[in-house]
């Protein structure tokens, strides 16, 4: 563990689904919108400032996830399998839990999350008869799903555990999710975070970055003077933001083949692109597998992503359907707002001929309101 910015771094039947009658791109058929839950707390205009750095040093961590700490941490013990916690992951729809030891200390040992899941599976099939294995689930579950957890922590190595005080400030924050090694999610402890040693009633919540954008989002609607000055009214191109080259799967490519793709490039999201014109038409992401644990529908695996993408957002169509790709126009603050009304961590900058030629992550986004903001040696990738 390394202290860091004031944190311690811890081919199956050809069933062809019937396409959305819309673009999944930029069309969807009602506007993006913000779907509120209880993992956050809105800030409202509580905090209205004239300077969005005075708001972001001012307002706490335990601030806006103040529902999230008092019902508290969904975690998993080292000799738990990963079968029953990729479940409890699904049905509590959230990515990533930390993990603590088995015996009577319960010191936090690391932190799992659907990347790790997911290269466990790449790992797996890989070893084993994949066909056999993904047609029947049952096994899939004995077998792959009955190793303990603690075995599959940090397997997509870019899983890093990172705490942080929940009495810190959202800058800071901002700052160790943008500066490296880049983490997934934030431990939010109650004590101390350079404490090498936190037990589980040390631990108070997991902070993901959208929780984090979601909060800095909500700021800026609740204080429109800020807008026009800040970074949030910048484009994409004046920013210079966005990751180069666009690492992509085509969607006759099996979700299996999209994992592996993720896991040897050590990535959490590739573009499907159209086998023939080669424009964007979706994205497969590490944390798709929930819906598989969800189901139990491990024969998916072997879909073709095209079929998996339809499938598994078919319910979410006539609301939020993902809408993956923004123009090098398109300000932050929409940018911000379409990540967060369609739950993804990536989206992707595309020309006019829907060609993917960025991809912008969640971080990223973090990243770029540091810099603007604070000064900070974040800085695009």
């Amino acid at each position: 563990r390394r202290v860091h910015g004031g944190s311690t771094k811890m081919q199956p039947p050809d069933r062809r689904p019937t396409p959305p009658k819309h673009s999944p791109l930029l069309s969807p058929k009602n506007p993006p919108r913000i779907v509120q839950d209880d993992s956050w707390t809105p800030l409202g205009d509580s905090v209205a400032s004239d300077s969005l750095k005075q708001i972001l040093l001012s307002v706490k961590i335990a601030d806006v996830i103040a529902k999230q700490i008092q019902r508290g941490v969904i975690s998993a013990k080292a000799n738990d399998t990963i079968g029953p916690v990729c479940k409890l992951l699904a049905e509590n729809s959230i990515r990533s839990m930390p993990v603590f030891s088995s015996d009577e200390s319960e010191t936090l040992v690391g932190v799992v999350d659907f990347a790790d899941v997911a290269a466990h599976v790449v790992k797996y099939t890989q070893e084993h008869q994949t066909q056999i294995i993904l047609t029947d689930g049952h096994d899939f579950v004995e077998s792959a799903g009955s190793l303990p957890v603690s075995e599959a922590i940090d397997q997509s190595h870019r899983n890093p555990t990172v705490l942080i005080s929940q009495d810190a400030s959202l800058l800071e924050a901002a700052r160790t999710f943008s500066n490296k090694p880049r983490p997934r999610q934030l431990i939010v402890v109650r004590g101390d975070a350079s404490n090498p040693v936190q037990r589980r009633q040390d631990v108070a919540a997991v902070l993901p970055p959208s929780i984090l954008l979601k909060a800095m989002f909500d700021v800026v609607a609740a204080n429109p003077s800020l807008l026009p000055n800040s970074v949030f009214s910048k484009t994409v191109s004046a920013l210079k933001i966005g990751s180069k080259p666009v690492i992509s799967v085509v969607k006759t490519q099996t979700v299996l083949e999209a994992l592996d793709t993720m896991y040897q490039s050590k990535i959490s999201g590739v573009a499907v692109l159209d086998d023939v014109s080669h424009t964007l038409v979706g994205n497969v992401s590490m944390s798709d597998i929930r819906h598989v644990f969800k189901k139990k529908q491990f024969a998916t695996l072997i879909n073709s992503c095209w079929q998996f993408i339809v499938e598994s957002r078919l319910e979410s169509i006539d609301e939020t359907f993902p809408v993956y790709a923004v123009r090098d126009s398109t300000t932050l603050n929409d940018v911000a707002g379409k990540a967060l009304a369609t739950h993804v961590q990536h989206l992707y900058v595309v020309d006019n001929k829907m060609t993917a030629v960025k991809v912008l992550t969640l971080t990223d986004l973090l990243g770029v309101v540091v810099r603007e903001t604070d000064g900070g040696d974040a800085s695009p990738r």
